[in-house]
Order: C-alpha cells, then structure tokens, then sequence
C-alpha cells in the first residue's frame, strides 16, 4: 500500500523540524528537516548510470568494433564462446567472460546533454571508432 506524505515550512526558526501529513490524514505532525535532503539530488544524480544492464551469465552475443575491423562472438551452452567473425575458431572462455564483465561494469560518468546540444559530442559521434554490441539473444 502506498503512501503520500505532504511536508511544509520549518516548525519556528531555529527547529530542526518541519510540518507534515500524511495526505490521506487530517492531523498535523513534525518531522527532521533532513526528510527534505531528497530534494537536493539532482535528476542527474538519480538517472541510470549502467550502460549495459544484462547479466554475464545470460549474454549470448558480443560485436567488437574497431574502424573496418569486427569481431563477432557468440556463447552456446554446450561450447562456451566462439568467434563467427573474422574467423570461425573457439574463442577463450575465461578471457571473453572477463573483457565482457568489463564492459557490463561501465558506468556514465556525466550526462552531456544530447547529440542535439552539445556540439563537441556531435562531431565526436559523427563517424565512431568503436562499437560494442551485447545482447542475451544471438
């Protein structure tokens, strides 16, 4: 069951309280002014930083890209990882799993708006170095 609490101004001036109810309720209460620090975050702050949201053990596909050069893997249950592109060759298990666990581990470091606002980013992005694709599906 959810709740809804509405909060007001500082009981006094030095108190460390603030006026609240619960919206669903008529009588008044005070709770720590410290409920209002949520208030300090900023939407940025509380965005998703995680890029890539599968868990290891479910990805299946895995796209390097560098300029004109790809490499294409795959993991299959009974054989682990292999290449399907450039070559057809098994690929190291315990190495993929560990350069994939990297990549699952990036994180956004600072939101820069979008392709739309920031120019820099734009001319960046125009013709990308690299690409990584994961999926839990090949």
């Amino acid at each position: 069951m959810g709740r809804e609490i509405l909060l007001g101004r500082a009981v006094g001036e030095t108190e460390d309280l603030v006026f609240a109810r619960r919206r669903d309720l008529g009588s008044l209460c005070t709770v720590h002014r410290g409920i209002l620090d949520a208030f300090l975050v900023s939407v940025d702050a509380i965005r998703e930083r995680g890029l890539f949201v599968q868990d290891l053990d479910r990805v299946r596909y895995c796209r390097l890209q560098k300029g004109g050069a790809t490499v294409t893997l795959i993991r299959q249950d009974d054989v682990g990882w292999r290449m399907t592109e450039p070559v057809q060759w098994k690929a190291d298990d315990m190495l993929l799993d560990e350069i994939i666990r990297g990549i699952l581990r990036v994180r956004t470091v600072v939101f820069a708006g979008t392709l739309d606002t920031n120019g820099p980013a734009r001319v960046a992005l125009a013709r990308p170095e690299y690409g990584i694709a994961i999926s839990e599906s090949v």
